[in-house]
């Protein structure tokens, strides 16, 4: 099986991306970049949550649409320090929006 998570490089992406290479099962990643966070076995594309279809190409969309069944969205910013509270709300709810909107496209393909 083929799936797309939205944030694997983090803490939950990350384990839940190694459990289904693991399994034997085809993982594309979508993080703001990668920096030591790579998950073997899997593919790893940069994007941004915050951006209309995570801001790739309309190329790279097409593609990944094809045959991709699941899409999981565990991309998140935590913070407990009150200077970042904008940050936070931008990546967590715009975040999440973008994110859905993403899922729902590829989904409808």
């Amino acid at each position: 099986m083929k799936h797309l998570i939205l944030g694997g490089t983090g803490f939950i992406g990350k384990h839940l991306a190694r459990a289904l290479v693991a399994q034997g099962d085809e993982v594309v990643i979508v993080s703001r970049g990668i920096s030591g966070k790579v998950v073997e076995g899997a593919e790893h594309i940069v994007g941004d949550m915050r951006k209309p279809m995570l801001g790739l190409s309309q190329e790279l969309i097409l593609s990944l649409t094809r045959d991709m069944p699941i899409v999981w969205h565990l991309g998140a910013n935590l913070s407990f320090h009150d200077r970042d509270n904008d940050s936070v709300w931008r990546d967590n709810v715009e975040g999440a929006k973008e994110g859905t909107a993403f899922a729902n496209a590829v989904a409808s393909k």
